[in-house]
């Protein structure tokens, strides 16, 4: 007979072990494989918001009283003002109301010249800070260095955000309008599309790909001025926005002119700045190569002239290609600097004036040393005689 089965022993719930098995969990961004028994990290607390800088213990100018705040903006660069709101919300609010205005306006009154002091109600102070010192674009942001503003649109913007922007109209885009809206006017619509062209502000072409550019706002609020008028009336309101539209163009060609003059004036004031920079620069080179025991001067020569003259003139074309950003680098000398020691050199390898002047002074050492010893030995001679 075959051999009866037996049945396994089934072990009780509590001793039954779990089975170790691998799992894969993820850590720090990796996939770890880890024992299903091991502990796992909690998730990572979220890092504290950042304080807000009207929180910030050191920022004190919140706490100063704003008649006290308004008397020093007025004293200050309307671009320092400027940049001062953008801060926090907390100047924002201060600097932008109604009562920073005089601040606004004395700070204008020291860099303003005669004849824009006043400008015209439709533009804020802020706004005309921002179009004369400010050289970024106000839609992308993007550095707009040496480029003219569009003062006739009271805007700074670059072409890309100029033409994208829905606040402004083509001439065809113009046109379109005029036509449409013309017909609720009680005028010939045909000369009225033609006639008003002419008051609207715009931005001039700047090529084929840059067409010619509308203020949409001035163009919707001159249609609701002339919509109801006879053509007697509209011959009065064609003059006096004759003498408007004249009146902003001469404003925003001296606000032009302003711009370009503070800009030249801007570039020669950064290159004195830089001239000095270097000349003082200079000056700490042969200071510092004069405390290293060498000559920075010849015997009938000034100081430095001819000294940087023989430097430049010595070296060869390859070496002064090499070396001349370390001389004439527009920057202030630092200790690490000269502590690498490729300016020093640089003033060794230029030869003659360096050796020379260190061989010529040895020399006069020698022969003065030369000078007192026979001197001595004749003194000497003298008292046995």
């Amino acid at each position: 007979m075959p051999p009866k089965k037996t049945k396994s022993v089934k072990l009780p719930k509590q001793k039954v072990q779990t089975a170790v098995t691998p799992v894969t969990r993820a850590v720090g961004g990796k996939r770890k494989r880890v024992q299903a028994c091991e502990p796992t990290r909690g998730r990572r607390e979220k890092p504290a918001k950042r304080a807000k800088l009207e929180e910030v213990m050191y920022f004190r100018l919140l706490d100063v009283p704003e008649d006290v705040l308004y008397e020093i903006c007025s004293h200050l660069h309307p671009l320092i003002v400027l940049r001062l709101a953008r801060t926090c919300k907390g100047l924002r609010q201060v600097l932008m109301n109604e009562a920073s205005r005089y601040a606004w306006r004395s700070s204008f009154e020291s860099i303003l010249l005669e004849g824009i002091r006043d400008v015209r109600s439709d533009i804020c102070e802020p706004r005309l800070a921002n179009l004369l010192f400010d050289d970024r674009c106000d839609g992308c942001q993007k550095s707009r260095k040496g480029k003219i503003p569009q003062f006739m649109l009271r805007v700074n913007l670059c072409y890309t955000c100029l033409y994208k922007s829905p606040d402004f109209l083509t001439e065809a885009e113009f046109e379109e309008a005029a036509t449409t809206v013309t017909t609720m006017c009680k005028l010939d619509g045909g000369a009225l599309i033609h006639r008003i062209q002419h008051f609207i502000p715009s931005e001039p072409s700047a090529g084929y790909h840059a067409p010619e550019l509308y203020d949409r706002a001035s163009f919707v609020e001159i249609i609701e001025e002339i919509k109801d008028l006879t053509n007697a009336e509209f011959q009065e309101w064609w003059k006096r926005e004759t003498e408007n539209i004249e009146s902003l163009k001469d404003e925003c060609t001296q606000l032009k002119e302003f711009k370009i003059y503070m800009d030249e004036d801007a570039k020669l004031e950064k290159a004195e700045k830089k001239h000095a920079i270097w000349m003082q620069r200079r000056e700490d080179i042969a200071a510092r190569f004069k405390e290293a025991g060498y000559i920075t001067k010849r015997p009938d020569g000034d100081a430095d002239e001819e000294f940087w003259d023989d430097v430049m003139r010595t070296l060869s074309g390859v070496k002064l290609r090499h070396y001349r950003p370390l001389i004439s680098h527009q920057s202030p000398l630092t200790e690490k600097e000269w502590k690498k020691g490729k300016i020093l050199q640089c003033l060794i390898d230029c030869g003659k004036i360096v050796e020379g002047d260190k061989l010529r002074i040895a020399s006069e050492k020698k022969d003065c040393a030369r000078g007192r010893g026979k001197a001595s030995k004749r003194g000497t001679r003298s008292k046995s005689s």
